[in-house]
């Protein structure tokens, strides 16, 4: 029998991959920003936590993600666009103050875009880590289940002539995880 890897770990290096695309980490390093911003702003936390409430949207704090973890990323994410008109409530009125980043309309479709497309590697991510014993067959079944059921999602999200994240190669990952593959079966 052959060895083929953790698969988590081949599925966080396949996604990490695809997050280090030049768009993709120019968004998130604007995230990461303003999420840092409003955390570490007493007042900046205080008028979020008032604009959630004048919005309607759940009072939630934002997210930082770690590099270790690449869900955390998907995690920071959610929460960024759940929370996102409040957010731009806040960079607004404290603009003079905030020294961050500011997300443009396009730029929040596009991180939407971007979590939308790492939504179906962390269905796989949670389903595979969720057991002690994660068998080849569980593997192949939970991933092309999730990767064809969000197939037809991604494939209205992107239109590679439109998209920058395409451009750059955003989908090099695949690439990768296959090498990978390859590279440790033998």
């Amino acid at each position: 029998m052959k060895w083929f890897g953790c698969f988590p770990h081949i599925l966080n290096l396949v996604v990490n991959d695809g997050l280090k695309q030049a768009t993709c980490q120019s968004l998130l390093n604007n995230v990461r920003e303003i999420v840092g911003y409003i955390r570490r702003s007493g007042k900046a936390s205080g008028k979020l936590t008032n604009m959630q409430n004048q919005l309607g949207v759940p009072v939630h704090k934002l997210l930082n993600d770690c590099v270790t973890r690449w869900s955390s990323t998907y995690i920071m994410l959610e929460r960024f666009i759940e929370q996102g008109p409040a957010i731009q409530f806040v960079l607004r009125d404290l603009k003079k103050e905030a020294k961050c980043a500011f997300i443009t309309e396009s730029e929040l479709d596009e991180l939407e875009g971007i979590r939308d497309l790492l939504h179906p590697f962390y269905e796989v991510t949670v389903i595979m880590s969720a057991g002690k014993r994660v068998l080849a067959s569980s593997v192949i079944i939970t991933f092309f289940i999730v990767v064809v059921q969000h197939l037809h999602l991604a494939l209205s999200l992107v239109d590679l002539s439109d998209r920058r994240i395409a451009n750059e190669g955003g989908l090099s990952g695949c690439d990768e995880f296959s090498s990978h593959h390859q590279r440790s079966s033998k």
